[in-house]
């Protein structure tokens, strides 16, 4: 597995960055909530797009 991180210069990345800087300053949510928050759509995720993958 490669060791991935977080890059700026790519939108995805960006976009998601954007999402939980507005969990947290402009829907009011604490740090622990947005963490909780993206732990739970991880999981979902994982799901989904395994999901996905099957159907193509």
């Amino acid at each position: 597995m490669t060791n991935l991180k977080f890059d700026p210069s790519k939108q995805s990345h960006r976009l998601i960055m954007s999402a939980l800087f507005f969990m947290f300053y402009d829907e009011g949510l604490t740090i622990q909530e947005v963490q909780e928050v993206l732990e739970d759509i991880k999981r979902q995720a994982v799901y989904a797009l395994l999901d996905g993958k099957g159907k193509s």
